[in-house]
Parts: C-alpha cells; sequence; structure tokens
C-alpha cells in the first residue's frame, strides 16, 4: 500500500508528491531487490493501518500523517504535517490523537500530543501555533480567541482577538496573503481601525526569530489598553528581562 508522502499526496495532505514512491509492506514480507525511485517500509499492523476501500491501497489518512511525523527530523516538519491536515479538513486532532494511542513507539511524542491541544484549540498553522506557545504562553499575556469570525455577509476570521482590549493580532503565512489577499487584509484592517481596534501583523520572521520582541510589542498595546497583568520572561535568555 502506499504511505508517507505518497499517501499524503493522493490523499490531498500535500500537492507535491515528491521523489520517491513510498509503499509499506506486512514485516513478514520482504523484497528481494532495490527498485530505484522506490522506498519500502515495513510493518506489523498493515491490517490496521491500511484503509478499507481507497484505491490505489493506501495507508488511513491519520497514520499517513503519524508515518511522517515519525520520519521528521525537524520539529517544523511535525507542525506542518499536523497542522495541514487539519487545516485542509482531512482529519480533526481527535481522530489523530485516537491513532496515536494505539502507536507503542513513535518519535516525537511528547511534542506531538501537545500539538493536538493546541490544535483543537484552534491555532490551524505552525505560525499559529508557535504564537500561542512562544508568544502567548510563554510571557504570560492574556489568552486570545482563535479563529474568530467576523462579518455576516462576508464572513472573515480574525486569528488572533483579544476583544476585551480591541486588539487583533494577524498572522501572515507564505500562502493566501499575496495580491488579492493583501488587498482583503488591508480593508479587515481598515475596518478594525474605525472600529477602534488595534492590528498587529507578524509574519514567519517575527514569530519564528522573535517571539520575545513580538511579545513585548503585544504587552505594550494591550497595557495601554486596560491590561493590568505583567509580561513574564520565557527564560533566562529572554530579552523581556531587559526590558
Amino acid at each position: 500500500m502506499a504511505s508517507h508522502r505518497t499517501a499524503a499526496y493522493l490523499d490531498g495532505v500535500c500537492d507535491d508528491p515528491g521523489d520517491v514512491i513510498h509503499v509499506t509492506v506486512p514485516a513478514d514480507r520482504h523484497v528481494g531487490s532495490r527498485i530505484d525511485g522506490v522506498r519500502v517500509h515495513y510493518s506489523r499492523h498493515v491490517h490496521r493501518t491500511r484503509h478499507p476501500t481507497r484505491l490505489p491501497p493506501r495507508t488511513r489518512l491519520e497514520e499517513t500523517v503519524l508515518d511522517l511525523v515519525d520520519s521528521a527530523p525537524a520539529a517544523s516538519e511535525v507542525e506542518a504535517w499536523v497542522t495541514r491536515a487539519n487545516q485542509r479538513r482531512l482529519t480533526t486532532p481527535g481522530r489523530i490523537a485516537a491513532a496515536l494511542r494505539l502507536r507503542k513507539r513513535i518519535r516525537w511524542r511528547a511534542m506531538l500530543e501537545g500539538m493536538l491541544t493546541d490544535v483543537a484549540a484552534g491555532a490551524h498553522s505552525p505560525l499559529e501555533l508557535r504564537h500561542l506557545r512562544r508568544v502567548e504562553r510563554a510571557h504570560g499575556l492574556p489568552r486570545g480567541t482563535r479563529q474568530r469570525r467576523v462579518g455576516e455577509r462576508r464572513a472573515s476570521w480574525i486569528d488572533v482577538d483579544y476583544d476585551e482590549y480591541r486588539l487583533r493580532i494577524e498572522l501572515d503565512g507564505r500562502i493566501g496573503h499575496i495580491e488579492e489577499g493583501q488587498f482583503r487584509d488591508r480593508r479587515r484592517d481598515n475596518r478594525a481601525t474605525v472600529d477602534g481596534r488595534t492590528v498587529l501583523r507578524y509574519g514567519h520572521a517575527d514569530i519564528f526569530g522573535d517571539p520575545c520582541g513580538v511579545a513585548a510589542e503585544q504587552a505594550c498595546v494591550l497595557a495601554s489598553r486596560g491590561w493590568t497583568g505583567r509580561i513574564r520572561p520565557c527564560g533566562p535568555g529572554c530579552t523581556v528581562a531587559a526590558a
């Protein structure tokens, strides 16, 4: 059966099948000779992980995600695979968590368990996950409402909304914020300003490169709008400590 990135491509989790075809066979079988462009994986749980009806035969989508997580060389790839599958409405955090419980051994387990909780709370991309964990939680900022719908006829979603303090955070990834997306975002920001709300917009370089600086900036705006809490350093090297 197709598995890993090949199965992910077949099910729409990714748009690029990659240069290698991944297949999984039962552990008691053996492929005698190497096949160029094909990587063979072995599994003792083919009866459980194989999708019962889809053709060509492939792993169940949740199992595909877990296979990709298990082989991911970096934490950023773990975030990308899990959030992409959820963002495209192909599965849910609960279904991935259920599949995870059946696996005795998997790389990145602790991180994955925590991330599934975050995704279920409304964080839909690695950028949003990083903001939730490294900016908001790590620095003791108030909890924002994620993916809040606004508008009636032409609904849009606010990435992080601190409604009590009339502050909105927009997290711009590399997809969806070019050309028409830029004009849509500008109109939305302008409407928010007219309504007396402040919009702070951040990209990957901000959230991944300087989460402490982002937290300090947000805390400054929140304090100017009535927040009485105190920002805290996220660790020994946090730049907030010197602020």
